[in-house]
Order: structure tokens, then sequence, then C-alpha cells
């Protein structure tokens, strides 16, 4: 994963651009990973939003640390 991008439409209202409607990640060669809200849902709760970062987060973190290991010749 690249980075964290955030886009807005300023012309609508603060409590507006405050909803989540999508996420997604856009890995450097070129594939991506959408998530949508629950069906029948427009846009993600605020507990949504809370267990994605918990899950992107650890996935990260066991990402990171594969990563350190392989560098110092494994386990």
């Amino acid at each position: 994963m690249h980075g964290i991008e955030r886009t807005r439409k300023m012309e609508r209202t603060s409590d507006e651009n405050n909803r989540v409607r999508q996420i997604v990640f856009r890995y450097s060669d070129g594939r991506t990973l959408t998530f949508v809200p629950e069906s029948g849902r427009e846009f993600f709760s605020e507990d949504d939003m809370l267990e994605l970062k918990r899950i992107v987060s650890r996935a990260s973190a066991t990402a990171e640390w594969a990563e350190a290991a392989g560098r110092a010749g494994g386990f």
C-alpha cells in the first residue's frame, strides 16, 4: 500500500463531509481493494470505521514484522 488519500466534495455541508461512502486501497502494482458499507446502507458507521482501522493496523503490523524477519534472515 502506498499511502492514504482522502477526497472530499466541498459543496456539501460539514456534517455530510464526515460521512464515508467507500474506502479504496490502491497498491503500487495497480491493484485496488474497495470496501463499501453493508447492504442497504449508504455510509459507513463510526463503529465500522473503528473496526476497519483495527483490522488494517493489525494487518500492517503483521506485514512489517514479516518484512523485518525476512531482512534478518528469518526465524
